[in-house]
């Protein structure tokens, strides 16, 4: 009866784990670290002014640089690499004005601002009415650059951006980590 089905069971298992391979037991195991420190990075973009007269601009299709003496400067004085966008405003950029009409150029340079005779890499051009936020270059941690920034005014600008007109721009740079 019972206790015959009990020991051909019995007599069942004892086969099987004789006749399979490797180990049924269950192994576990655990290692425990030193604390762990982690620390953020900072990002930290800073502007000297650039010095000289903005120079007079005409409807010639030139551009001049805005500081002929000495170019500003941007340097990155935190510790995580920073991407540099430009954007270029005007308080009086309407449609046919002098804000909307005079062309900038925007760039970082390591060697001194020179107007080049067509854009370079990186180089922003546009107008007050152009879209912000165009990535001018890269700065390493403790990395500084020159900010060589142009104008100028091209020849089918209206009559009513030329002679004796002029605005205030507002250049914004910023500096955005990253990502590694």
């Amino acid at each position: 009866g019972g206790g015959s089905i009990a020991a051909i069971l019995a007599g069942l298992v004892a086969v099987g784990v004789l006749a399979a391979p490797g180990s049924l037991a269950y192994l576990q195991d655990q290692a425990v670290t030193d604390g762990i420190t982690l620390a953020t990075g900072s990002a930290d973009l800073t502007l000297t002014a650039g010095s000289g007269s903005a120079p007079a601009i005409g409807p010639t299709g030139l551009m001049q640089l805005i500081w002929p003496a000495s170019p500003a400067t941007v340097r990155n004085s935190g510790s995580v690499p920073l991407s540099v966008t430009v954007g270029v405003a005007s308080s009086d950029a309407t449609t046919g004005g002098f804000g909307a009409a005079t062309t900038f150029a925007v760039w970082l340079s390591d060697a001194a601002c020179v107007v080049p005779s067509q854009a370079v890499p990186g180089m922003w051009v546009g107008t007050a009415l152009s879209p912000a936020a165009t990535v001018i270059g890269t700065l390493a941690p403790g990395a500084s650059s020159r900010l060589c920034v142009a104008a100028g005014l091209p020849t089918t600008a209206p009559a009513s951006a030329q002679a004796g007109q002029g605005g205030q721009f507002t250049i914004t740079l910023t500096g955005t980590q990253v990502a590694s």
